[in-house]
Formats: C-alpha cells, structure tokens, sequence
C-alpha cells in the first residue's frame, strides 16, 4: 500500500526507466482513449480525466510534471490539472506531454523539455498515443483516424516523407498509410500501425520486429505486413526490438534473438503461431531484451 494514494481510486499506472504515474478517479465511460506505459526515459503524455495525477521518481528532464527537475521518492501530486478543467479537457481530446524533448519526441519544437504538461494538438481531438525511446506517435478522433508522428527521424521509424523530416520536432501526418489508424504502437526505433483491416510497420527491423523478412533491416515508408492482410488484428504492442500482435482467435509474436534462453519458443523474423486460444490484449515489455 503507497501511503500517499491510501484514499485513492487508482485507474491508471504507467511506468518509464526511472519515473512512475499514476491516474486516479473515474475514467469517462463515453470517452476511448489509450494510456500507454511510457517505455520513454524521460517524457510523458496525459489524457485529460477526471480525477487526478500523481507522480513520482527521477525528474532530470522534468518528467514528473512539477514545474522543477529534482526527483522525488514518493507520490506527489500534479495541480496542473486540477486548475485546467480536466472534465472539459476530456470531452475535446486535448493531449498533454512533458519532459525531455531533445529528439523532439514530446512535439514542443525547439525546447529543450518541459517540467510542467504543455499541450500538443493538431487541429482534432486525439484518442490514443503511444511513446518510444525517443519518438511518438497519435492518432486523431474516432472518426476520423489520422495518425502523426514527432520525434528522433533515424531509421525511418516516423514513417514521414523526405520532404516533412524538417519538421519532426513538431506532429507531421503520416500520409502513405491507407485506410483509418485505429491503434498505433511504438518501439525503440520502429513503429506499428493498425488499420481497420491491415497492419503496417516502420523503421528499425534489425532483429526481426517489422515482420517482413530475413533481409528486411530497415522500412523508411510505412510497409504493409502482407501475413495479416485482411487478418483481422485486434491488438498490437511493441517491446524495444521486437512487437506483438493478436488475432480474433491467435496470438503472434515477431522477433529475433541470438539467445533463446529466455523463452520457450525458437527465434522468428516473420509473425509465427505461439497459442491457438482467443487473445484479446498483448503487451511488451522493454526488459525482455536487455539483459
């Protein structure tokens, strides 16, 4: 039990290398958004909710939101939200991030970071977000499906046009993906993205994690993943190097390890069956390639 949350209802928690959040109240029961664990070091996003946020741990780059960059060892509560309407905040969609943004992947510009939660909008409501190391990614409203990404533009995991990487600092539309963005997904340096009926992915592929091939090292555009066209995926998440997905009645995972010692099943560099039951949500963790 965390004294500090004693009284509180806690609705969210998400964990970056150094640094924990932790959402309380009632999440809004017409409102779909995504509160993704922050895989960054030192940056954040926040939907807007009613209830409150709290934050703890390290804090060089401003990343627990308190206006200072001193790191704190207990909860400490994040007013900013408090005296900005989050119930009204909810309703449109507004996205709020913090932190380091030295690869611009918090979208401000040209600042170095932030110690206290600045807006980011495109122009529409957003209803789901996702952060890698140093690289983020948005898709605007229900209906409308518009994915953007912002940040470190190696690699290709933004998935931008040459003649738009000037402006990766800033949320730029990725504009070859067909079809409405319902999910998107990032990694240490590589991106996925769900459609309505199809996944595409971009960026790193060194070990495995695009799913396109052997010899597939590298996507700077988004590429479809044709093991899943019209393959109805559900889900998709991605660890540092390699990502996962699930099917209406399977579960896949793709990557490449030169160790196998970690798992009970033999390397992959294309989506493989791992367990013939009904999966509805998957989840990656950055640790399982680090040690």
């Amino acid at each position: 039990m965390v004294p500090a949350l004693k009284s509180e209802k806690v609705q969210l928690v998400a964990c970056g290398r150094n640094h924990t959040l932790i959402s309380t109240g009632q999440r809004h029961k017409h409102h779909s958004y995504h509160f993704s664990r922050f895989y960054s070091e030192a940056f954040n996003f926040y939907f807007a909710a009613k209830g409150k946020v709290y934050a703890s741990g390290g804090n060089s780059e401003g990343q627990l939101g308190l206006g200072h960059c001193e790191e704190r060892t207990s909860f400490q509560h994040l007013d900013f939200f408090d005296s900005h309407g989050p119930i009204k905040m909810l309703a449109s969609g507004k996205l709020f991030m913090w932190g380091d943004n030295t690869e611009g992947q918090i979208g401000l510009g040209k600042e170095s970071h932030s110690s206290l939660p600045q807006e980011v909008g495109v122009g529409k409501p957003v209803n789901w977000v996702s952060c890698g190391y140093y690289h983020s990614a948005l898709v605007t409203g229900e209906f409308d499906g518009a994915l953007y990404t912002f940040g470190e533009r190696d690699s290709g995991k933004l998935g931008l046009g040459t003649e738009q990487l000037s402006k990766h600092r800033v949320p730029q539309q990725v504009k070859t993906i067909k079809g409405r963005v319902t999910q998107v997904m990032c990694g240490g340096g590589h991106t996925v993205a769900l459609t309505e009926d199809e996944v595409y992915t971009f960026g790193l592929g060194q070990f495995g994690q695009l799913g396109h091939g052997t010899f597939i090292f590298e996507s700077r555009v988004p590429r479809l993943v044709e093991h899943f066209k019209k393959g109805h995926v559900s889900h998709v998440d991605c660890g540092e190097n390699h990502t996962l997905s699930s099917h209406t009645h399977f579960f896949y995972v793709c990557f490449f390890i030169e160790s196998t010692s970690l798992f009970a099943f033999s390397s992959f560099i294309l989506p493989s069956f791992v367990i013939k039951v009904c999966v509805s949500l998957v989840f990656c963790c950055f640790s399982l390639l680090l040690s």
